[in-house]
C-alpha cells in the first residue's frame, strides 16, 4: 500500500530516478511531491523530491522530454493552452526548460512518443471537436499537418488515452 498526498491531489507516475521502475507522486496546486526512491512513502526532500512548477488549475504532465531515461514534470495551463516543461529534469526553472503554447484554450493535454524516438512529446485534444493535435517531431512548434499530427478521432466528449499499444 502506498500512502502519499491528500484528498484533492492529482496522482502522477514516472520513473523519477531512471532505475526502470515507475514510481508515484502527486501534484497539488503547483507543488509536486515525488516518491523518488520508490518505497511508497514520503521520506522528505533528502530522499524524495519536492518541486514547484505550475499553479492551481494547471494540469500536470509527465514525460521523458529529452530522452535521458527519467520522467520529468510539466504543466498545461488550459485557459492559455500553455505548456511549461522541466525539460532538463533538474526540478528548477532554467533556460534549458520549455515554455510554449500548443493547441487551443481548454484543450486536454496528452503525452506520448509519437514518432518512436525515445522522447516524450506533447499534444492536445479538443474534446468538443474530437481533434487531436500532436507535436510528432518534438520541436514544440506546430509545423503543419504533414509534419505534426492533426486529425479527428471518434466522438466529441471522449476521454483521450495514450500508450504504446
Amino acid at each position: 500500500m502506498i500512502s502519499l498526498g491528500q484528498s484533492g491531489d492529482i496522482p502522477v507516475v514516472g520513473d523519477w530516478n531512471g532505475d526502470g521502475r515507475t514510481k508515484v507522486g502527486i501534484f497539488r496546486n503547483g507543488l509536486w511531491v515525488l516518491d523518488y526512491n520508490g518505497n511508497g512513502q514520503w521520506d522528505g526532500p533528502a530522499l524524495d523530491r519536492l518541486i514547484s512548477l505550475g499553479h492551481a488549475g494547471d494540469i500536470p504532465v509527465v514525460g521523458d522530454w529529452n530522452g535521458s531515461g527519467t520522467g520529468k514534470v510539466g504543466v498545461f495551463t488550459p485557459g492559455q493552452a500553455l505548456f511549461q516543461l522541466d525539460y532538463d529534469g533538474d526540478g528548477t526553472w532554467s533556460a534549458a526548460d520549455k515554455l510554449f503554447t500548443w493547441g487551443s484554450p481548454n484543450d486536454t493535454p496528452v503525452v506520448g512518443d509519437w514518432n518512436c524516438s525515445g522522447k516524450a512529446k506533447i499534444g492536445t485534444v479538443n474534446r468538443s471537436q474530437a481533434i487531436w493535435l500532436l507535436d510528432v517531431n518534438g520541436d514544440f512548434v506546430y509545423s503543419g499537418s504533414l509534419v505534426d499530427g492533426g486529425f479527428p478521432w471518434r466522438f466529441s466528449g471522449d476521454i483521450p488515452v495514450t500508450g504504446s499499444w
